[in-house]
Parts: structure tokens; C-alpha cells; sequence
């Protein structure tokens, strides 16, 4: 099959590394690829010419391809442009991430109205933009790409009497993302368990975060901007120091890989229930969940770290269930299954199974 997939490149988000690994998948399956990489661009007048000069280029490109189904990795008009001009016979999939479509509804009908078919990451996201945008086009649940592969199987995680425990942060450095709320928690919670917490990435509010930390002698004890963080088998031995991995995220949310990936190495998760989370936290006992604001994040945070020093979460069962509902295999039976009849893949709600919720 000719397919195109246009999707960001330039940075360490999820979206990029779904974009990347896709692209992989598709080419050792033996399709024939046109990769379109969307780099940013600044907001002057110079970058949105280059910008227009850019999608003009590829609607161009993709013409020429003459495509089979053209897969948009990210949501704007000049996906949408590409995928008006794919031609006719080109079956034009919209990949939908987090729950951020469905705010802004005016504006996403037209940019979603091109595409034969939307595919989101979980059967919660799936819900939402149907309840959105109606049933044309059709919406389909098809999982994001990790970089994880196969996990073997851990022990029980027990922290030896006296040790001190360290929490991470891995992720874009975003206000979405909580971590003012975050690092407000660790200043104000009294826990005997807590040796520190560390966050890595970078991203916008890196000036901020640096700001809040500096100003706070508590904080300051306590926390760390650690910066970009490695990839691939280095980026797991990274994470599988740490005794557990808090995501606080406030708003505008899919299913971060970051979750996918901690349960690749058996960590404990502390998140809260927005986007599409709640599919991958219903029946995970090694996943705490929370409700938005300071308040419950600071009493959850203290009950993870108790939970963690009391040996209550497991690492060969959070590796388990990531092997049975997110291993690359899981992942990658999904994209096969759709690409072997698109219109029957979406047009009957199929998708990548569920612990907790139906498609």
C-alpha cells in the first residue's frame, strides 16, 4: 500500500515518537512510504510564509505520490489542505491524540472535514469526539506507537526499611502538564518516605519551574529540573531507578506514552482521570488516579508514597498488564487490522483491547 504520514518532527513528545515508530512499522511491513515532517515554525510573518510555502510544497508532493490513505499525525489546516488534495481513491485517516479537539468545535469540523475516518488512542477519546463531531467521519480507536519493546518480567517492588524514595517527572515541560501544582505539593507535604522528585524534559515552562524552585527553600531541597531525558534502552534503565512516576496533568490529554512506558518497567503511577487515562488506570492496581487541583494532589501524593514504602505495588504485574494490553505486539496487531480494511476497521468501532471499558 502508498501511504503518506505527515507528522511533527524536531522534538522528544509523544506525537513525535508515534510519528517515528509508525513510520517504522509501515516500512518493515512492506508498504511504500511518503514521510512529510512538520518542523516548527515561528509565529513572525516570515514563519507563517514559510509555513504556507510549506503545506503548498506537500499538498504538491502528495499529489504526486498518489496515495492509498494518507495518515495525518497532528491536527491544523494544512493537514487538513493535504488531505482534501490526497485525490479521491486515498483513504484519509485523522489521528486524534487528546481530548483538545472537542473544545474548540467551530473550527475542528472544518479541519476534520476531509478526513474519511478518525482514529483515537482510547475508547474514552473515542466516546468524546464522537459525541462531538457525530458518527461522519466514522471514529475508531488505533493505539500511538511507544518505543518500548518487549519487557521481561520483575519482582515485587519492596523499598528496604529506612530507604528514602525518589519520584520522577518524565515529560514536555507544559501547562497542561500540572507541574507548578506539582512541585506547590512537594513543598507542602510532611513525608517521612520522600527522598526528592526529579523532572525531566524541557519544554515552556522550564523559566518558571526554574523560578519556583530557586525562590522555595523546601522545594529546592526537594526537586530538580534534570533536562532532555535519553531514548530508547537508556531511557528505560532511567526510568527503572526510580520508585515510582507522578503525571498531574490539568487539561488537554490523550493517553501520554509516558504511562506506557513506566508500566513497560514495572513502575507505580500517580496520575490523575482526564483525557483518556481512565482506560489505562480502570483495573490497574499499580496506578493511583486523582482529581484535579492542589488539594487532592498533595493527599494523593502522600498516600502514593506510604503505598510505595509498604510494598503494596508490584512490578511483575504492572509489566503484565502492560504486555497484555500495551506491548508493541498489542500495538502493532492493531495497526495491521485496520490496514487490512480501513472502512471495516472504523465502521465497526474495532480497535485495541480494553481493561476496563468497551469500544
Amino acid at each position: 500500500m502508498k501511504i503518506v504520514v505527515i507528522g511533527p518532527k524536531g522534538g522528544y513528545g509523544g506525537l513525535e515518537i508515534h510519528t517515528e515508530e509508525l513510520n517504522s512499522f509501515l516500512l518493515a511491513n512492506s508498504h511504500s512510504i511518503l514521510r512529510i515532517n512538520v518542523y516548527p515554525q515561528p509565529s513572525d510573518s516570515l514563519g507563517k510564509a514559510k509555513k504556507l510555502a510549506f503545506w503548498a510544497a506537500s499538498c504538491a508532493r502528495v499529489r504526486a505520490f498518489r496515495p492509498d490513505m494518507v495518515i495525518c499525525v497532528g491536527i491544523g489546516h494544512g493537514y487538513s489542505w493535504v488531505a482534501s488534495l490526497s485525490g479521491d481513491t486515498a483513504y484519509r485517516v485523522q489521528q486524534v491524540v487528546t481530548d483538545e479537539v472537542c473544545s474548540n468545535h467551530e473550527r475542528n469540523q472544518v479541519i476534520l472535514s476531509p478526513f474519511t475516518a478518525i482514529a483515537t488512542q482510547t475508547p474514552t477519546l473515542k466516546k468524546a469526539v464522537a459525541a462531538a463531531f457525530g458518527s461522519e467521519p466514522p471514529v475508531g480507536v488505533v493505539p500511538c506507537f511507544h518505543q518500548i519493546q518487549e519487557r521481561p518480567s520483575g519482582d515485587t517492588q519492596i523499598i528496604p526499611a529506612g530507604e528514602q524514595i525518589c519520584l520522577a517527572y518524565f515529560g514536555r515541560l507544559a501547562k497542561n502538564k500540572g507541574l507548578p501544582l506539582l512541585l506547590e505539593a512537594i513543598g507542602n507535604i510532611a513525608s517521612p518516605f520522600l527522598k526528592g522528585l526529579d523532572i525531566w524534559g524541557s519544554g515552556p515552562m522550564q523559566q518558571e519551574l526554574e523560578m519556583l524552585i530557586r525562590d522555595n527553600p523546601v522545594i529546592r531541597a526537594r526537586a530538580s529540573l534534570k533536562g532532555p531525558y535519553p531514548q530508547g534502552e537508556e531511557y528505560i534503565r532511567l526510568l527503572s531507578s526510580y520508585h515510582g512516576i507522578v503525571l498531574p496533568s490539568q487539561s488537554c490529554e490523550g493517553l501520554p506514552l509516558v504511562l506506557i512506558e513506566a508500566a513497560s518497567a514495572g513502575l507505580p503511577i500517580l496520575t490523575t482521570r482526564i483525557g483518556g487515562i481512565p482506560d489505562f488506570a480502570g483495573g490497574n492496581p499499580d496506578v493511583m488516579t486523582m482529581d484535579l487541583g492542589l488539594p487532592p494532589l498533595c493527599v494523593a501524593l502522600k498516600d502514593f508514597l506510604a503505598q510505595i514504602h509498604n510494598g503494596c505495588f508490584q512490578r511483575s504485574r504492572q509489566q503484565a498488564y502492560f504486555a497484555r494490553y500495551y506491548s508493541r505486539t498489542a500495538i502493532e496487531d492493531s495497526w495491521r487490522q485496520m490496514l487490512a480494511d480501513p472502512h471495516s476497521y472504523f465502521t465497526s468501532s474495532c480497535g485495541i483491547s480494553s481493561p476496563s471499558l468497551d469500544m
